[in-house]
């Protein structure tokens, strides 16, 4: 690796901690802006990747149903089990247990690139898991949260509440996606190499999108 792509390389791992030291860094990029850079990032990963990388992946296709079930049912158990051990209000239960229900979306591909996953994997696994969320969210939140409130498609009608006790979720949210993370990669690890059981492990846990769009 040359020096430019090692001093690119780190710049990138450090995002998250320049983001949280000086937001304005990127508070300027609103959503039209946005959707064109995440567009890029996006067709940048594509070009890395070739068919043979999806053959791979599909010669194994059990990775991707073990993805499936990282997210839609370790996340989801997570999330209810989380709400109900802290007694969390109904409001505020909803919402993580929503966020629970949620794909990764494609935040989880920038990230398994990052960390060196199998990206070619987790563009399938975001995939499947995008699609099959026209069911598989609206179902597993009445399911669950359907036991504390009636499930209606508005839930943001709790805004207020998030607003107001927003806080009270920090620990519970840290908890859920911390879990999820571990939970997802050390499972996988128990049947497939380093690369697959990271890109799992990132695509049950990496709902923090998701989290920003419920609030």
């Amino acid at each position: 690796m040359s020096q430019y792509e090692t001093i690119i390389e780190t710049l990138t791992t450090l995002f998250p901690v320049w983001v949280m030291y000086k937001p304005s860094a990127v508070t300027w990029l609103q959503t039209d802006l946005f959707t064109v850079g995440l567009g890029f990032v996006m067709l940048s990963m594509g070009l890395t990747l070739t068919f043979e990388d999806f053959r791979r992946c599909l010669r194994n296709p059990w990775t991707v149903g073990v993805g499936f079930l990282a997210q839609y049912l370790i996340k989801s158990v997570l999330g209810f089990f989380i709400a109900m051990t802290l007694k969390l209000c109904a409001p505020l239960a909803t919402g993580l247990m929503l966020v629970s229900c949620c794909p990764g979306g494609q935040a989880s591909n920038v990230a398994t690139y990052i960390s060196k996953g199998n990206v070619a994997l987790s563009v399938l696994m975001t995939t499947c898991s995008t699609i099959s969320a026209i069911v598989m969210t609206p179902l597993l939140t009445k399911l669950l949260a359907g036991q504390l409130v009636p499930v209606d498609a508005a839930i943001g009608q709790v805004s207020d509440v998030l607003k107001a006790q927003g806080t009270q979720l920090i620990f519970p949210v840290a908890l859920l996606h911390a879990a999820a993370f571990a939970l997802g990669y050390w499972i996988s690890r128990m049947s497939f190499g380093e690369s697959t059981s990271r890109t799992i492990s990132i695509e049950c846990g990496m709902q923090v999108l998701s989290f920003l769009n419920v609030s």
